[in-house]
């Protein structure tokens, strides 16, 4: 019999050991007792053995990595003061995503009954998907982690009557599930993990034609956008209500899309015009539904505009496979970002830890462009610094064109729509060096498709 020593892991002769005592001062002191039972790291750290926290961390994959910084803000800060900010990580991270060098997987949601089909899919603030679907005729929202290896839970089966295609997109923020519908309505419910089921505090109907996008600001506002050309802002004060400040007129079509980032939002019409406007009432404006105008309206499309992403005081704009890189502050468009003419852009992010754009076209084509020498460089026309085929397998993509966006395409059932192409990749979700991509398919099951890209190696 041999006992092996973690210092030298050589081994020794047997010999009688003396018990160790049960409160474990032998590692450090009382105080890791005290707070070993509730959390083990901040333990670690509490103790001066910081180093033991980073080593277990170190054990972890990227995927694990990341979900322990949701746990709390201790955890968070020691990730980011440990791992995520150093230099040579960041180095790594970089040269990964520039370079096309992804960790692929994909984590599949399917739903083997009747009369079943998938309308939306959105992501909260923690990385919860919540997916609207149709089941049995009757709607339900399906909620579980990013993290949760494909475990689904089922939160909510509505009561209330509801036509079979009438709901139209889903968001999530701010402990709050967000319905559209294509009556002009939106249903707010109030989610809590610990129930099954969602609790409707308001319906919202302001809007008179199909509503196409439902976004969470992080000033307690929430935006919509609508057939009607118009946009909605509501506020929510400290004490819970819902107050309606002001309807936003000024495109003469459709509003498709819209994004929220510090008190601003910014929306794309089908009259080829991007426009930024200001989340606060103005003095002349306060206490009325006056309609203001823009803060800045920036035109150059040569088609509807089908998507729009903000990050001041830059933003995005896509109009079939044509993205423009704009200054919203000072109006001008700044760049281009090159795509094939055949394969519009379904949807991008901005790479929320490096200085970049990722983009997706109906091809399942995941360009990213690094814009780190975007002051310094003279060319007009910005080229992918790296190109990743996101469709693993042989899936066949509808084809799919932006003049397309109010057809609803069909599943199983022919009463029950969802408005997004087969296959194709519809949001994508710029993560701290991930990507997550969803894409939909309702023949012959209905299945949601995330697609995660890891770029830590």
């Amino acid at each position: 019999m041999t006992i092996w020593h973690a210092s030298t892991d050589t081994p020794t002769p047997a010999r009688k050991v003396s018990p160790r005592p049960s409160n474990l001062t032998y590692l450090s002191s009382g105080l890791v007792v005290s707070l070993c039972r509730r959390d083990l790291i901040l333990a670690l750290v509490s103790a001066g053995c910081s180093h033991l926290a980073i080593s277990i961390f170190q054990y972890l994959d990227s995927a694990s990595l990341l979900a322990c910084s949701l746990v709390c803000v201790d955890w968070q800060r020691l990730l980011l003061a440990s791992i995520y900010t150093t230099s040579k990580f960041r180095r790594k991270v970089r040269q990964a995503i520039f370079e096309g060098r992804p960790i692929q997987s994909e984590l599949t949601l399917s739903l083997d009954m009747t009369r079943a089909a998938v309308v939306d899919v959105a992501l909260d603030d923690d990385f919860n998907i919540f997916a609207l679907a149709v089941l049995g005729g009757r709607p339900h929202v399906m909620s579980c982690s990013l993290f949760g290896l494909g475990k689904k839970r089922w939160i909510h089966r509505f009561s209330e009557h509801f036509e079979l295609a009438s709901l139209s997109c889903i968001a999530a923020g701010q402990s709050l599930v967000a319905l559209g519908s294509k009556d002009g309505k939106i249903r707010l419910y109030e989610s809590n993990h610990q129930l099954r089921n969602l609790k409707l505090i308001a319906v919202l109907a302001y809007h008179k034609g199909a509503v196409h996008s439902i976004k969470f600001s992080d000033t307690n506002y929430i935006v919509s956008c609508s057939d009607d050309m118009t946009l909605g802002i509501v506020s929510i004060p400290a004490n819970g209500s819902l107050i309606l400040s002001k309807r936003l007129h000024g495109h003469v079509s459709r509003v498709r899309s819209i994004d929220v980032q510090n008190g601003k939002v910014i929306s794309g019409s089908d009259d080829r015009s991007v426009k930024l406007w200001s989340l606060k009432e103005s003095s002349k404006a306060k206490g009325s539904l006056a309609s203001e105008k823009p803060l800045t309206t920036m035109t150059g499309h040569s088609g509807p505009v089908t998507g729009v992403q903000l990050s001041l005081p830059f933003a995005l704009s896509v109009a079939g496979s044509t993205v423009r890189l704009w200054n919203v502050l000072q109006g001008t468009c700044l760049k281009l970002l090159q795509h094939d003419e055949d394969s519009p852009v379904t949807t991008m992010t901005w790479i929320s830890t490096f200085k970049g754009i990722a983009t997706v076209d109906t091809r399942g084509k995941l360009r990213c462009f690094d814009l780190f020498d975007l002051e310094t460089s003279k060319q007009e026309i910005i080229c992918a610094s790296a190109i990743t085929d996101m469709h693993q397998h042989d899936n066949a993509v509808q084809h799919y064109s932006p003049k397309q966006n109010s057809k609803f395409y069909g599943s199983r059932d022919p009463r029950v729509l969802s408005p997004w192409p087969e296959n194709a990749i519809f949001k994508l979700e710029s993560i701290p060096h991930h990507f997550a991509a969803f894409s939909l398919s309702n023949v012959p099951l209905p299945t949601i498709t995330v697609h995660c890209l890891d770029y830590i190696h």
